[in-house]
């Protein structure tokens, strides 16, 4: 992986930089801007690491032209936005903690598999998975998705509820088309400040005598309130979604 972490003095980088599978430019505090891929160029980064820069914006064509890009660090950088192409991308994870400045989130794409938002204060909208409803199910090796937005304060809860549930029906429909077993069931995993526990909790999220005669899944929503605290010590819900097989197509 090249290494240009912790280069106090950088302030710019090359085009070509994003030729590398692994990049690690994280803890450059004077790097404030990110050069625009090119779309003739070799594009091969996997691994972008670009946390604790003053990196405010994200060139509106990285997700389009970075294609391979996995697994992206941007935490405790000054971003205000996303570009909303993510949704297209391939991108697995996205570490985004500490985005102070950061005020909403695009829809993201159907291979996320973890986000960590914890610490985005000013983060006030999530928009809700919407292409997974035109979309037909995939076979992901790992199936399931770890939500943290612990100290987003000005969450509306019902925007994030939304989302937790999209993501767990589209896991739902995924792990039901899915030919052969996994070890272990998947799961759809949220953090989120607060104490109250809604009264639907526990409902089902498919009715288990119609899922078993397609041979689908049941899965139970499960609430309760995690031994996580924010920053000022208050408290925190942790949300999950389980599935259990009931069997498999044939």
């Amino acid at each position: 992986m090249p290494n240009l972490s912790d280069c106090k003095n950088l302030e710019l980088i090359p085009h070509t930089i994003y030729n590398k599978i692994r990049l690690d430019i994280s803890g450059c505090p004077k790097l404030k801007s990110l050069p625009r891929p090119l779309s003739s160029g070799a594009n091969l980064v996997q691994h972008l690491r670009l946390s604790g820069n003053s990196v405010s914006q994200i060139p509106n064509n990285l997700f389009s032209c970075l294609t391979f890009l996995l697994h992206l660090y941007l935490s405790r950088t000054n971003i205000r936005r996303i570009p909303e192409n993510i949704k297209f991308s391939k991108l697995r994870e996205l570490h985004i903690s500490g985005c102070r400045f950061l005020e909403s989130l695009p829809e993201l794409p159907l291979t996320i598999e973890r986000v960590d938002a914890s610490g985005c204060t000013s983060l006030k909208m999530v928009s809700n998975l919407l292409t997974a409803l035109t979309q037909p199910p995939t076979d992901r090796v790992n199936l399931g998705v770890d939500f943290s937005f612990l100290d987003c304060l000005k969450l509306k809860h019902q925007n994030l509820m939304s989302e937790f549930q999209m993501r767990a029906l589209l896991i739902a429909t995924e792990f039901a088309f899915r030919k052969t077993p996994y070890e272990r069931p998947p799961t759809t995993k949220m953090y989120y400040p607060g104490d109250n526990i809604p009264e639907w909790c526990g409902i089902r999220l498919l009715h288990v005598q119609d899922a078993m005669e397609f041979g689908i899944i049941s899965s139970q929503y499960v609430c309760r309130k995690s031994n996580v605290v924010n920053d000022e010590g208050g408290p925190s819900l942790f949300w999950e979604s389980i599935l259990e097989q009931l069997r498999h197509f044939q």
